[in-house]
């Protein structure tokens, strides 16, 4: 909670363990969610995996904005706290993914975990946006075929460009002798075979 006292600005700071079960919050004083401890675990452990493969898309995509940026990243951090301290690890991977300056490629997330009132719900909150960041930066099946169509198209368009003087002899024939016999199929596939890549 901010304010002014005598046109400066004063704010009310309170301390909460990361790791509680509940903490106190603005509106009803405590959290009375129940909190599952062998999700809440269960949850913490598998981060470190999704961590592992967050980092591999970063770097094989090209992610990161300035030179080493996850690498001094994980230096300002330190090691990531173990999954019996979840509350730390979720606050961890929440730094890691939502840096500054940013990567640009998990959903903002830090205003949600300070908003968190217990460390189920902060676990929770950074495993979906760690999921989401995985799913933007993995190709989907849409991507996969979007890219392969792709490639088909430029190979047809750089097979036609490149023996674009083969079909317009073709046309050139087919206008200049109607009546001429075309070659066999098997002939035409054994020119183009023959013609030399440019």
């Amino acid at each position: 909670l901010c304010g002014t006292t005598d046109d400066y600005l004063t704010c009310k700071v309170e301390w909460v363990d990361l790791d509680e079960g509940s903490s106190p919050t603005a509106s009803n004083g405590f959290s009375v969610r129940p909190i599952d401890p062998e999700r809440t675990l269960a949850l913490s452990a598998n981060l470190e995996q999704m961590v592992e493969m967050w980092q591999s898309l970063v770097y094989e995509r090209g992610y990161e904005r300035n030179p080493d940026q996850l690498r001094r990243l994980y230096r300002d951090l330190g090691p990531m706290p173990p999954a019996t301290s979840p509350g730390d690890r979720a606050m961890w991977v929440a730094a890691l993914i939502n840096p500054l300056p940013a990567l640009g490629v998990a959903p903002e997330i830090r205003s949600n975990m300070l908003r968190a009132t217990d460390v189920l719900e902060r676990v929770e909150v950074v495993t979906e946006g760690i999921r989401s960041s995985l799913l933007y930066m993995k190709p989907t099946l849409f991507r996969t075929i979007a890219s392969r169509t792709m490639t088909h198209a430029q190979k047809l368009f750089t097979f036609l460009f490149r023996h674009s003087w083969l079909i317009l002899l073709g046309w050139w024939l087919a206008q200049r002798f109607p009546n001429f016999m075309p070659l066999p199929k098997s002939s035409l596939l054994l020119a183009l075979r023959m013609v030399p890549p440019s």
